[in-house]
C-alpha cells in the first residue's frame, strides 16, 4: 500500500472468513488427482471461469509437466487469443505461451465431438457451470464413474455448480442425473483470504472509513467488525441504496 493517509477505503471480503490452503499444497494435489484419475483410464473435466481462472488451470498443468491432450473451449478459447496477442496482459507472457503451446482449442461442434473421444483433460466454461460449453462435457464424462469433475472456481449458492457439490445431482439430457464421476473442489482463487485481508487494513494509514463489499453478509459483516473492534476504525458493511458522505 503506499505510504500515504486515506478518507476512506473500499475493501472486498469474499473469504474474509476463510484461509486459503498453501498454494504449492494446493497445486501437488491437484496434478496427484489429476494423474490417478488418468492411470485408471479415466478424464477430466475442469470448469473453470474464461477469463483467467481456465488459463491459470493451463499453466499450472504446464508447470508439473502435465502434457496429456488437453482441450481449451468456450469463451476460455477467445480470452486466450488476447493474452497471447497482448502479451501486456500478462505477468510472464513467455511462460504463458509456453503453457499453452500444445492446448487444442477447439474451433467448433465437429471438432468438439471428435476431440472428446481423445482427451484427457478438458477446461471449459463456465466455471459455475450454468451453461456454456461445459454442459455439453459433463453430458459425455459426467457419468462414468473413471471420470473426474475437479471445480476450481467459486460456486454461488442455487448455481448448478453448487448443487452438484452439495447432492453430487445435475442435468443431463434435461433430466436431473446422479453423477457418477469423481467430484472435489480445489481452493483456487484469486480473492485475498483472512489474513491477507486483515494484514492489508491493519497497514492503512490514519484512521479512513472502512467499506466492506463483495462477499455474502456473513463475511461482509464479519470485516467490518474485525476492523471495528481490533482496528478501532469506522468500518461498515454497506447494504444495497445506502449513501454516505465523505
Amino acid at each position: 500500500i503506499p505510504r500515504k493517509r486515506y478518507d476512506a477505503v473500499i475493501v472486498e471480503s469474499t473469504y474474509a472468513m476463510h484461509e486459503h490452503p498453501d498454494r504449492k499444497d494446493l497445486e501437488k494435489e491437484f496434478i496427484k488427482d489429476i494423474k490417478a484419475t488418468l492411470n485408471q483410464g479415466g478424464r477430466v473435466l475442469v470448469p473453470a471461469f474464461a477469463v483467467g481462472r481456465s488459463h491459470e488451470i493451463l499453466s499450472v498443468l504446464h508447470a508439473h509437466k502435465l502434457n496429456e491432450y488437453t482441450l481449451l473451449d468456450g469463451m476460455a478459447r477467445a480470452v486466450n487469443q488476447v493474452m497471447l496477442e497482448i502479451p501486456d496482459s500478462v505477468k510472464t507472457p513467455k511462460t504463458y505461451a509456453n503453457a499453452v503451446r500444445n492446448v487444442h482449442e477447439i474451433r467448433g461442434w465437429r471438432d468438439r465431438r471428435h476431440a472428446v473421444r481423445k482427451a484427457k483433460v478438458v477446461v471449459a466454461p463456465s466455471g459455475m457451470l450454468q451453461g456454456g460449453t461445459v454442459m455439453f462435457y459433463m453430458e459425455k464424462l459426467a457419468l462414468d464413474p473413471l471420470n473426474s469433475i475437479f471445480i476450481v472456481s467459486f460456486q454461488v449458492p442455487g448455481t448448478k455448480g453448487a448443487r452438484l457439490m452439495e447432492t453430487g445431482m445435475f442435468p443431463i439430457k434435461d433430466k436431473d442425473a446422479k453423477v457418477n464421476a469423481k467430484v472435489k473442489h480445489f481452493d483456487f482463487s484469486s480473492h485475498s483470504g483472512r489474513t491477507p485481508l486483515q494484514k492489508f487494513l491493519r497497514g492503512l494509514k490514519g484512521k479512513p472509513d472502512v467499506f466492506v463489499i463483495h462477499g455474502e453478509d456473513e463475511s461482509c459483516n464479519y470485516l467490518s467488525e474485525w476492523a471495528r473492534d481490533e482496528l478501532d476504525l469506522n468500518a461498515v458493511a454497506p447494504n444495497r441504496d445506502d449513501e454516505f458522505k465523505l
